[in-house]
């Protein structure tokens, strides 16, 4: 047998096994078997100046997403407008509007316009979402407008939080 030939046997061979392998792989992949997205984990991420302590999907009469933001920029704050974008979901995504029973909300811990935020103090941001069922898998970027209150120039930050419900 000359060397050429032996190669040849060896790479066909073990060529053949790995390629069973990956569309065994791909298949199980594309059944749904392996799940690469229930795999990671949830996050909330903003950029400097706002930290997110938990977050939550409510299911139910009017399905939301609530998080928890701090206020970690070491002054005092108002924020001007909340602004969100949602992907992966069946229906439209809308921040709370203060007075706005179908939120619930606690008006000394809600996230909106036009009211000073301490440094350090906990408020929470929910986010209306009709229509959102068990399968969904949110996926939605905040921007937030603000002032410190003794400033005159409007900043925005921005975050993401990715959910599983």
């Amino acid at each position: 047998m000359k060397k050429g030939q032996a190669s040849f046997e060896f790479l066909s061979t073990y060529g053949w096994a790995f390629m069973v392998v990956m569309v065994m792989i791909a298949s199980l992949i594309y059944f749904g078997v392996l799940r690469v997205d229930s795999l990671l984990p949830e996050k909330c991420v903003f950029d400097e100046g706002f930290l997110c302590r938990d977050t939550g999907i409510i299911l139910g009469a009017s399905p939301s997403i609530k998080a928890r933001m701090v206020n970690t920029f070491g002054k005092p704050i108002i924020v001007q407008e909340v602004t969100v974008t949602c992907r992966g979901i069946t229906g439209t995504c809308t921040p709370c509007a203060p007075g706005n029973q179908a939120c619930g909300l606690n008006q000394t811990l809600e996230l909106t316009p036009n009211r000073p935020w301490k440094p350090e103090e906990e408020r929470e941001l929910i986010i209306l979402v009709p229509g959102l069922s068990q399968s969904d898998k949110p996926k939605v970027r905040i921007e937030v407008k603000y002032i410190f209150s003794d400033g005159y120039f409007s900043n925005n930050v921005s975050g993401e939080m990715s959910l599983k419900p």
